[in-house]
């Protein structure tokens, strides 16, 4: 498929938490199914830097490292011959129109164009890693500090399970979805020492994420990320 986007994505951190899978039923697109992790169903608050944004191999100006929030889930989708895992974004908060309405139209993704700022602070055992944005006047945050020791994450582990996923999908109607690749080296993880998160999850992303607010993250993860390629957007019928 053709290349739509390369880029950087670096220093994601998730907050990982299982939820009940009929709170995800309305963003399911069509012809995928809600994939599941020991027979939990997950969704994750991501933070990550966005860096070096090419668009059909053509340089962005003023896009060369910004900050994004996402809220997201877990599917999975049978081509006729292998399950095809992929994720599906909830709503994405970022502060470049530019990049909203390329994704809302073309991917029919849910970006936010928000207020956001990060800061990235490094020390010789740590690193701080911090993403904020402001939502109806209140700031809110997602912090994690870990080791600066990097290492892979095994096979059919949790974080495999959230890492490993090649495909992004959107929902266009009770029919159709988009489905678009996503290619990437394989990548490493740190170890969290701490982190803390402050976001009104029901002003932010619909009352049904309300139980998010009170609850504690199943897990917290840090992946130093890679460059990455997204590759053109299809539609799916079956």
């Amino acid at each position: 498929m053709k290349n739509l986007l390369t880029c950087e994505w670096r220093k994601l951190a998730f907050a990982n938490y299982i939820v009940p899978p009929e709170i995800l039923e309305k963003y399911l697109p069509a012809h995928t199914q809600l994939d599941y992790f020991n027979g939990n169903c997950i969704v994750s608050l991501v933070g990550f830097q966005f860096k070096n944004i090419s668009v059909a191999g053509i340089k962005v100006p003023f896009y060369s490292d910004f900050e994004e929030i996402n809220l997201r889930f877990y599917v999975k989708r049978f081509d006729g011959a292998k399950w095809r895992k992929g994720i599906v974004f909830i709503s994405e908060i970022a502060n470049k129109k530019a990049l909203g309405l390329l994704a809302n139209t073309l991917a029919r993704e849910h970006y936010q164009i928000l207020p956001t700022t990060q800061e990235i602070r490094e020390t010789e055992d740590r690193l701080d890693v911090n993403y904020s944005w402001k939502f109806r006047k209140k700031e809110q945050f997602l912090r994690v500090i870990s080791s600066k020791l990097i290492t892979p994450y095994e096979q059919h582990s949790e974080s495999d399970f959230i890492l490993d996923r090649l495909y992004g999908y959107g929902q266009i109607d009770e029919e159709v979805s988009n489905e678009y690749s996503i290619s990437h080296n394989r990548w490493q993880t740190y170890e969290v020492r701490e982190y803390s998160i402050d976001v009104d999850f029901m002003r932010q992303f619909g009352p049904e994420f309300s139980i998010l607010t009170s609850m504690t993250p199943h897990s917290v993860m840090l992946a130093e990320g890679s460059k990455v390629q997204v590759n053109g957007i299809q539609k799916i019928h079956s």
